[in-house]
């Protein structure tokens, strides 16, 4: 097992995307990466089409998700961004 952590996951993505196709190499990643990359860095395009190089096998396991809003706001923050169309 090799880990190619960084950049949010992208560089393994690279790495995996451009191996050969041998039958060992795989990736693990998380469905909503290259979503989540793309608003963060609205600037830099991704450099690979997910769709295109990759096939899901299927799921591996579930993680819960968590919103968290500023201290200020105090138990309104869903309601707030739902109030201001945002969620």
């Amino acid at each position: 097992m090799e880990n190619r952590g960084g950049a949010g996951g992208k560089i393994g993505e690279e790495f995996v995307a451009n191996s050969k196709p041998d039958g060992y190499t795989l990736l693990i990643d998380i469905v909503t990466r290259p979503t989540l990359m793309q608003a963060v860095n609205s600037g830099e395009p991704e450099t690979i089409d997910i769709q295109k190089a990759f096939v899901a096998v299927g799921p591996i396991g579930s993680s819960p998700m968590i919103m968290n809003v500023s201290p200020s706001l105090r138990g309104e923050g869903f309601r707030f961004l739902r109030a201001k169309d945002q969620v």
